[in-house]
């Protein structure tokens, strides 16, 4: 008989714990703050294959922490001596003072073996210095036949 008593009771006790709370919306995150470094960048890329060329970079940065970002983006250049026009992905990361970014191709140049051939045939590597507004250092371009040392400057606008 006991159990039948505590049937009612525990029923009674699960309602209330149920109640009739009114749910909450949640409340949505704020993307993180951009870094320093966040907006477009116009430059010139130069190396004895594509000779000089002048590229936009429109550059994400995320901050992970005080001194470290993580760098994304697009870019497009031209390039007039060798009539190309390039555009692409940019991923990296940065410190306070350094900068270290690889411009992807959207398409790759086609080479012909045995021609060196890796996934960053047609990509440029930066390493850049720099505090405010501008940016400077060395580009490395993975032409077909291996590694073109070079310079870039950026200057955000």
């Amino acid at each position: 008989m006991r159990i039948s008593r505590l049937i009612p009771a525990v029923a009674l006790v699960a309602a209330a714990a149920c109640g009739d709370s009114t749910p909450t919306t949640p409340t949505p995150v704020p993307p993180p703050a951009l870094g320093p470094r966040s907006g477009t960048w116009l430059g010139t890329l130069a190396d004895r294959v594509n000779g000089t060329g002048t590229v936009t970079v429109q550059l994400e940065d995320r901050p992970l922490d005080g001194s470290r970002s993580l760098l994304s983006g697009t870019w497009t250049a031209s390039f007039p001596l060798v009539a190309r026009v390039d555009g692409g992905t940019v991923g990296g990361n940065g410190t306070d003072a350094t900068v270290s970014v690889v411009l992807s191709p959207s398409t790759r140049p086609t080479c012909t073996p045995p021609m060196f051939l890796s996934s960053l045939t047609g990509s440029f590597t930066l390493t850049l210095e720099g505090t405010g507004g501008r940016m400077t250092g060395s580009s490395l371009y993975a032409a077909c036949d291996g590694g073109v040392s070079g310079r870039a400057e950026l200057t955000k606008q």
